[in-house]
């Protein structure tokens, strides 16, 4: 990273959270609940996510507050109590130490916490997989084995949600869709999928037996639905008139051979070509100039409308965009 800055320093690290709590009704003063002061020597003061108890009497927060996290990389979840005194607040380790743990989310009973994260923080790229810690005896254990994708998705990781059932429901990433997943929370079935369809689930929620989705494609951007045992409701549609005035058109996927494939892959690199509308693109009789988008590194890929390629396509330019599969097979 030493070319990242002029004077090669490089990027520096200095803006960590801390977990406050603050007054709903706005009295008083926000209080820190993690300051670096009381860091065991040498742990990071960066607390990423939380999470609250049911009974909001604790809340669990991933970090890397041991000494040695800049070496392996690992985080845990700790239990934080703040103190009705207003002292300091208690907290407690509740994982190992030798997993990349994050985004908690403590079930509805605040019996269990599921998160996403990985046995080996040393390796990457690697698939990111949906967890479940049991508060009551420290286990925990890899709930989504039964679907071989990475569940921390491009277009965002969100931590997964707890239904009224007891199951989770988390998004996984699949060759240019992202989409939501129901999964036991003992990992006794493989991951069944709730949205389907090359489109992409960027947010969700569920209550009251309910599950309320955002979902986007290439040709047509976010819109708020009610999924229900593969039905769909729209709620809400934003983007309704934009989409009536460009039309956008959508993509053809296709694949390519890769000369060297990743073991354990199909050897095959996803690709999309987008065309002017009325352009067949397996037809070669009108040769049009081609725009090309390689984006995504070792596993990423961008599956998401732009107005730059609505743009390119409206002066007839063909826009090909291509991902390196290392670990989406």
């Amino acid at each position: 990273m030493s070319r990242t800055r002029l004077n090669g320093e490089g990027w520096v690290y200095d803006r960590p959270n801390h977990l406050f709590v603050i007054a709903a009704d706005g009295t008083g003063s926000p209080i820190d609940l993690t300051p670096e002061s009381e860091l065991p020597e040498g742990g990071a003061p960066d607390h990423s996510d939380f999470s609250w108890s049911p009974d909001s009497l604790s809340l669990v927060v991933a970090a890397s507050r041991h000494a040695g996290w800049d070496v392996d990389l690992s985080s845990d979840l700790y239990r934080v109590t703040p103190n009705p005194a207003g002292g300091s607040a208690s907290v407690e380790r509740l994982t190992e130490g030798t997993a990349n743990i994050a985004l908690p989310a403590v079930s509805p009973d605040g019996s269990r916490v599921a998160f996403l994260g990985n046995d080996d923080p040393l390796t990457y790229p690697q698939n990111v997989r949906v967890g479940v810690l049991d508060l009551g005896s420290g286990s925990r254990q890899w709930v989504s084995e039964g679907l071989d994708r990475t569940f921390e998705v491009t277009s965002g990781a969100i931590r997964p949600v707890w239904t009224d059932t007891g199951q989770l429901l988390a998004s996984a990433e699949d060759r240019g869709t992202c989409h939501l997943f129901r999964l036991d929370a003992d990992g006794s079935t493989p991951p069944a999928p709730v949205t389907f369809g090359r489109r992409c689930v960027s947010a969700w929620d569920h209550r009251a037996g309910t599950t309320v989705v955002v979902v986007s494609g290439v040709d047509r951007p976010g819109r708020v639905m009610v999924v229900d045992g593969g039905s769909e409701r729209v709620l809400l549609d934003p983007a309704s008139a934009f989409v009536d005035r460009i039309a956008p058109v959508g993509w053809t996927h296709f694949t390519v051979p890769c000369p060297d494939p990743t073991p354990g892959t199909d050897g095959e690199i996803d690709a999309w070509i987008m065309c002017p509308a009325g352009v067949d693109p397996s037809d070669g009789s009108s040769p049009l100039p081609v725009i090309v988008n390689v984006h995504g590194g070792e596993r990423a890929v961008n599956n998401l409308l732009t107005e730059e390629w609505s743009s390119d396509i409206g002066t007839m330019f063909r826009v090909e965009h291509g991902v390196d599969p290392v670990t989406d097979p």
